[in-house]
Formats: C-alpha cells, sequence, structure tokens
C-alpha cells in the first residue's frame, strides 16, 4: 500500500519560471524528499496501533532522480486496515483462528471481515497543502528568499 501526492507545478508556475533548469530540478528534489518525510511521519501517527507493526512499517523513497516519492509499507494487513475486508476469514496454515479480545484468548473456525479505517487516505487528504507548502518554501528557498 502506497500513498502518492502529485504536486502540480502550475500551483508554483510563477516562482518556478525564475529559476533556472538546474535550481528548478534541485527545488523540486528537495521538496519531493520533505513531502515524503512529512507525509511518512503523519501517516504513522495516524495509523491505528494494535502491535505497533504497521506503524513501524511505513518508510518512505525517492526516485533515482529525485522528481518522484513514494510513502508505503509491505506490511501485508496493511491494506485491510486500511480499506476493510468484507469476506470471511479463514485459517491457512492452522485448523483454526487464534483471536485475543481484551487479553483473552480465543479459537475460531472463521472471522467476518473488518470496516476499514481509512487513516491513510484521510493522513493525504489533511496533509496535501502542506506538502504543498513546503514545495512552495522550497522554491523560495531556491530564488534566495525572495518569495513571489
Amino acid at each position: 500500500m502506497s500513498l502518492e501526492i502529485k504536486l502540480d507545478e502550475a500551483d508554483l508556475a510563477s516562482l518556478l519560471k525564475r529559476l533556472s533548469p538546474e535550481q528548478h530540478k534541485r527545488a523540486m528534489q528537495q521538496a519531493i524528499l520533505k513531502g515524503c518525510i512529512h507525509l511518512e511521519g503523519k501517516v504513522k501517527r495516524n495509523t491505528p496501533v494494535k502491535t505497533g507493526r504497521l506503524r513501524a512499517s511505513w518508510t518512505h523513497a525517492v526516485s533515482a532522480d529525485g522528481l518522484e516519492g513514494v510513502v508505503g509499507t509491505d506490511v501485508r494487513y496493511g491494506l485491510i486496515v486500511e480499506e476493510g475486508y468484507t469476506g470471511i476469514i479463514r485459517p491457512v496454515h492452522a485448523r483454526a483462528l487464534k483471536l485475543v479480545f481484551d487479553g483473552e484468548t480465543v479459537y475460531r473456525m472463521f472471522a467476518k471481515g473488518q470496516k476499514g479505517q481509512h487513516f491513510a487516505a484521510r493522513t493525504l487528504e489533511q496533509e496535501t497543502g502542506a506538502v504543498l507548502e513546503l514545495a512552495t518554501k522550497e522554491v523560495e528557498a531556491a530564488l534566495g528568499g525572495e518569495g513571489a
């Protein structure tokens, strides 16, 4: 599961026009890196916690040219926590599911799915403006603090 913010350079067009191609590239690389770091921190804070594995698994990666970034997790159940699962969960490698509720262990042959918590989608929606603000600051810094 991964999150993606596309920076619409049209929002920054007036500032970007004043940069050389190298300054433009460097500013966008920094904006993407800082945006990914910011978004990773926010999604970690908003991730529901039982064991902490899903929260700890969030990470970011930036492409070799620095112009694309991704925040994501490789925990297989992350998508189920985010979007939910409406089917029936059955054991694969055992005769029963071991479930723990409020410290009490219960064994079941199957379990119903769960509602999605949509924590990542909410985080992305809430933080898009902050990431765009970080991008604007990076472009302004490349201009030497002149601003718009």
